[in-house]
């Protein structure tokens, strides 16, 4: 009997830690989901800011050569 209770005992606790465990998975892949689109969302505003920050040196470069052309020549 005494083995019988341990063995249910036994089993209680491994189908506690197979659920948590399995939480606990799909909440790492939730996770794991959320942050990908973070870092797709981040790296695109990172290279839209880039790029607009380019082309406004451009534009401050092309103004300055208007200016004072033979400076760069």
């Amino acid at each position: 009997t005494e083995k019988l209770a341990v063995d249910m005992k036994l089993k209680e606790t491994e189908d506690d830690l197979s659920r948590q465990l399995s939480y606990t998975q799909q909440t790492l892949s939730e996770k794991t989901k959320e942050l990908e689109k973070l870092r797709s969302e981040w790296t695109n505003q990172t290279s839209s800011l880039s790029s607009r920050h380019s082309e406004e040196l451009q534009l401050e470069r092309e103004k300055i050569l208007e200016v004072r052309p033979q400076t760069f020549l």
